[in-house]
This record gives C-alpha cells, sequence and structure tokens, in this order.
C-alpha cells in the first residue's frame, strides 16, 4: 500500500481568506487533464451516436426499400400469366423505386 504524504505548507492557506495553493500546479494540472479526457470522452461518445444514426438511417431505408420491392413482388407473382416478362418487369420496378429515393 502506498502511503501519501502532505506538505502543510501547501494545504493550508499562508494567511486568512487567501487561496489555497497548490505546490507547483498539480492541482490545475490535474483537473485541466482531467477535463481533456472527459473532453476526449464527450467526442467520441457523439461520434458513434453519430455513426450509429446514420447506420439506423440507412436501415430504415433499405427496409422500407425491400417492403415496397416485397409488395410488388407478391402482388406480380399471385399473377400465373407473364412470367416471361417478370425479369424485365422486376428490373424496371427496382429502377422506380431506385429513383424515388
Amino acid at each position: 500500500m502506498r502511503i501519501q504524504q502532505y506538505d502543510r505548507a501547501v494545504a493550508e492557506p499562508s494567511s486568512s481568506g487567501a487561496l489555497v495553493q497548490s505546490g507547483a500546479g498539480t492541482a490545475e494540472l490535474a483537473s485541466s487533464q482531467g477535463l481533456a479526457v472527459l473532453s476526449q470522452a464527450t467526442e467520441e461518445l457523439a461520434q458513434r451516436a453519430q455513426d450509429a444514426q446514420r447506420t439506423t438511417d440507412v436501415m430504415v431505408r433499405t427496409m422500407g426499400f425491400r417492403q415496397q420491392y416485397g409488395v410488388w413482388w407478391a402482388q406480380r407473382s399471385a399473377v400465373n400469366t407473364g412470367f416471361q416478362t417478370l425479369a424485365t418487369e422486376s428490373d424496371a420496378k427496382l429502377a422506380e423505386l431506385a429513383s424515388r429515393r
């Protein structure tokens, strides 16, 4: 276990009402380092939140696109006639849905 020793001259003010002075700016340095770490963590959290939002946006758009195409495909496949043109109609429908984005 490490035992810390304190210098009373550093811990107590030299006169009544004076500010506590830290030896060589140790408290100020520690405070600024703590704020720097906190700032870095906040920036990283904001970046991750933005990345998650972009991923969610893409997922929602992709799911909507797939749902629309799936509904069209189910309706189109219900009709037994016209399977010869299904590939060209499918390509046209994909192009149409992609142009709406």
